[in-house]
């Protein structure tokens, strides 16, 4: 007997560019460019459990106001779901926003998903080329309901450039 497998399915992606004051920890340099560039790679790691993210907007936005706190740290990164308000929307897609300055690479909110324009990754071998792509696969993982998982070859093991998916990854995302 053949094993079930999923239909494939497309996930729109909304991604927030945020603007700030220049300096700010909010103000990302990155432009609609760079989010294009790296998306086949972040396509590519999702393509074996079936998952093709659809780029279906890139919005350059100014941050809600609000204060900064003087260090955010990651037990305290809550304070930036106060600066972005998400639309709502009916597509069922995930929104995603940039800023410069995070105390942690990504972070999965109920939301949106919140990343560092500049991660900071351990190389692995085979490892993704594009950090961008990486953090965020990483971080649509823990939205598909993954967990951080070892060796640091995988794509949830945190802080390294792995982009592996063990078989029972795949099933529990398809």
């Amino acid at each position: 007997p053949t094993a079930f497998r999923a239909p494939p399915r497309t996930i729109p992606v909304h991604v927030h560019l945020l603007r700030d004051t220049p300096g700010s920890p909010l103000h990302t340099t990155l432009v609609a460019a760079d989010i294009e560039a790296f998306w086949p790679e972040l396509n590519r790691i999702w393509q074996p459990a079936g998952v093709t993210l659809q780029l279906a907007s890139i919005t350059s936005e100014r941050a809600a106001p609000g204060a900064l706190p003087a260090y955010p740290t990651k037990d305290s990164p809550a304070w930036v779901q106060f600066r972005f308000i998400p639309p709502v929307r009916s597509d069922g897609g995930i929104e995603v926003v940039f800023l410069e300055r995070f105390s942690v690479n990504g972070l999965h909110t109920p939301t949106a998903i919140f990343l560092r324009t500049r991660p900071e990754l351990r190389k692995v071998p085979d490892g993704s080329k594009s950090p961008l792509a990486r953090v965020l696969a990483h971080e649509l993982g823990h939205a598909f309901g993954l967990a951080h998982a070892q060796p640091y070859t995988r794509l949830m093991c945190p802080g390294t450039t792995g982009t592996e998916l063990a078989e029972s990854e795949i099933n529990q995302v398809r």
